[in-house]
């Protein structure tokens, strides 16, 4: 059989040049990686309810040579788990993750085992998954602490929160969403501190809802337009139900120290302004250090624990002195 030459030749050439077409895109595609910074996805619960806790970590990771991708789960577990997928698919080589439902993350873990990628997860503890393998980590910060050290703000306060001096101190908890395992544990922790130190609590009305300022005023002014000065103590579950809740008192005619004590988060110059009994703080530079540890840890393959823990810390206003 006769071959023809010219046909062969041809053929060859056009073999040969689909082959320097395949490589030079692979050479493309791997000089753009290369000069490409490690992706880290941030993947918050609510980026809105507290913005200057996803800003600290994102200049944390930034400053150590990586690329941040934020994405806000507008507290919807469903739309989390499409966007870790989504981070995943772009190569991230590690995930940061503020779980929506601490409970709910087993689903999470799987995909990331699946593809190998580690995580860090902060917020809502995923107390089941963390054992599920060991390339996870865990990063808590002022959740774990709140309750329990609004309960002690109060008991340096005045009475230690028995303004009538009824024998009992009477509660107002204004809180998050019911389904949300922080709001629970706020609301739990800070009833319990007074509880465990001898008190006794009537805990009048736990107010659960939204995380936002606006949330936190009407709810407030709500409860106290109802129960009036039967309320001696209101504890907040965040810095901007804080705030709302401070501006119902004042908008009410109440003052704090005088009508109330209210025990807070953040809002630290409202100590002066609003005479606020007390507030705690959190160590945001502290905690985004401890995630950037632990994440270059599980980037470089590298043993971690389990669990990390950035200690809160509570400023005592005028009213508690």
């Amino acid at each position: 059989m006769l071959v023809d030459k010219k046909k062969l030749w041809m053929l060859i050439g056009a073999v040969a040049l689909m082959l320097i077409i395949v490589l030079v895109v692979c050479l493309s595609s791997c000089q753009e990686k290369q000069g490409r910074l490690p992706r880290i996805g941030l993947c918050l619960r609510q980026y809105e309810e507290a913005p200057e806790y996803g800003q600290k970590l994102q200049e944390s990771l930034t400053e150590a040579g990586y690329e941040v991708s934020i994405y806000d789960a507008g507290n919807d577990q469903t739309r989390q788990t499409e966007q870790i997928k989504t981070l995943i698919d772009e190569d991230a080589v590690l995930l940061v993750i503020e779980p929506v439902i601490g409970d709910a993350v087993e689903e999470t873990v799987s995909i990331l085992m699946g593809k190998n990628v580690p995580a860090v997860f902060i917020g809502n503890k995923p107390e089941n998954a963390l054992g599920m393998w060991n390339r996870l980590s865990y990063v808590g910060s002022m959740e774990d602490q709140l309750g329990s050290l609004q309960g002690k703000i109060i008991l340096q306060a005045e009475n230690r929160g028995d303004l009538n001096e009824d024998g009992q101190v009477s509660c107002l908890v204004i809180s998050g969403p019911e389904e949300d395992v922080i709001a629970q544990n706020h609301a739990q922790d800070s009833i319990g501190a007074l509880v465990g130190e001898g008190l006794v609590v009537d805990q009048i009305s736990t107010s659960w809802g939204d995380w936002t300022e606006d949330s936190g005023r009407m709810r407030c002014a709500k409860a106290l337009s109802q129960y009036g000065k039967d309320v001696e103590v209101i504890l907040c579950g965040n810095e901007a139900l804080t705030l709302g809740a401070l501006e119902a008192v004042r908008s009410g005619g109440w003052q704090i120290g005088r009508d109330y004590l209210l025990a807070g988060v953040g809002a630290e110059e409202k100590l002066q302004t609003d005479s606020m009994t007390g507030t705690v703080l959190y160590d945001l530079d502290g905690l985004a250090q401890q995630v950037l540890s632990a994440a270059q840890a599980l980037i470089n393959m590298e043993a971690v624990e389990k669990e990390y823990y950035v200690n809160c810390r509570t400023i005592i206003g005028e009213t508690a002195e």
